[in-house]
């Protein structure tokens, strides 16, 4: 089998908050068109999926998969590495030919109560007020898509493709707020479907409570990825405007569950040396692992812009850690003379809008 092959465009149908498709949750999306008025035969048959899947078996990477092609390029490990791990005791060769829908990736539009300082009006509501004051969001365009969840049909006729699945992924926006999450949650149980399915399911944490995680009980397996970018101070900056203690509280509400919780970093370059005390976090609570998220966009926090100081300590730090991809990211390095003028220059925006201070919690971004 080729080396860059990945079973996720054939067995994967996702969706995206601004209503468009794409291949997985790390692919880029497809502009051809809206899916809202699309059923999910005519997206998941279309042309777009399938020329992807016969670059796959040729041996060829989609342009859509330039994420996993690139950092696999650096020796870390990748998504794609990720969705064969996970569909493996399928039958590939059958679904080489026969593409069927084993999992689902629903993205209930930009409903979020936070502003994460790596994030956009395109996946929270809660940048719409700032937005339009940020230098690489005030081309943001708010777009018809985004109600793909309200208008259209296609949440409805999803339903109708739910034989095959064993697993749905849950992501947004953040998925808590949306009624339509609950309503296909005890769809599911209505039609005892739910013994059979994992979820997989991101959240900020915030709207946790004991009678969410009681319905998540029900389903087979579940893994909640709490996404959590730092201790204190810094997570409240980069997860605004939500506070450390309810993060803590919900940490407490859950080490009394059966879910099984994963802290989930988007880790750059403003938050990398703070990946050692979300591994404590993890240990405290004993917490099953950790997945971390690369911040890939805005550019301009990617590791690759620290400087070769930082990128020195963060060598020194992470080579030998017990977290692969942790210990990839580290041996990827390149010393390059680079500056994080970009980022700096981002957060001094932000400090202006919220009333913070990033020099008293980023001191790196200065060395």
């Amino acid at each position: 089998m080729q080396d860059n092959f990945c079973i996720a465009p054939f067995v994967t149908f996702a969706t995206t908050t601004d209503g468009r498709t794409r291949l997985c949750c790390q692919a880029e999306e497809n502009w051809d068109f809206y899916i809202n008025d699309k059923t999910v035969n005519k997206i998941f048959y279309s042309d777009y999926h399938k020329q992807a899947r016969q670059d796959f078996l040729q041996g060829k990477w989609p342009n859509a998969c330039i994420k996993c092609k690139t950092v696999e390029s650096k020796g870390i490990s990748s998504r794609r590495t990720l969705e064969n791990e996970r569909f493996k005791h399928l039958d590939w060769e059958y679904l080489k030919n026969n593409p069927t829908i084993h999992s689902l990736d629903i993205r209930y539009g930009n409903q979020c109560n936070l502003a994460c300082v790596m994030c956009s009006p395109k996946n929270s509501v809660t940048w719409y007020e700032d937005y339009a004051k940020v230098e690489h969001l005030k081309g943001w365009n708010k777009e018809e898509g985004l109600l793909w969840t309200i208008k259209g049909s296609l949440l409805n006729d999803i339903v109708n493709h739910l034989d095959n699945v064993e697993l749905i992924y849950f992501s947004g926006g953040e998925p808590l707020l949306n009624k339509k999450y609950f309503q296909l949650l005890n769809l599911l149980i209505d039609k005892n479907l739910h013994k059979n399915i994992t979820i997989v399911q991101d959240t900020n944490g915030t709207l946790l409570t004991q009678e969410v995680i009681n319905l998540l009980h029900n389903f087979k397996h579940v893994q909640l990825n709490f996404s959590i970018d730092g201790v204190g101070k810094l997570n409240e900056y980069i997860r605004y405007p939500i506070k450390y203690d309810t993060v803590i509280e919900k940490f407490d509400l859950l080490s009394q569950s059966n879910l099984h919780v994963y802290l989930q970093p988007a880790l750059g370059a403003h938050n990398i040396f703070d990946f050692k005390n979300i591994w404590q976090l993890k240990e405290d609570y004993n917490f099953v692992g950790i997945n971390i998220s690369i911040a890939h966009w805005p550019e301009f926090m990617q590791f690759s812009y620290l400087s070769d100081t930082v990128k020195r300590r963060v060598i020194d730090i992470y080579k030998d850690w017990p977290h692969n991809r942790m210990k990839n990211i580290a041996r990827s390095l390149k010393l390059d003379n680079s500056k994080p003028t970009k980022l700096i220059q981002y957060f001094e925006t932000i400090d202006k809008l919220r009333n913070l201070d990033h020099k008293l919690l980023f001191p790196w971004l200065y060395e």
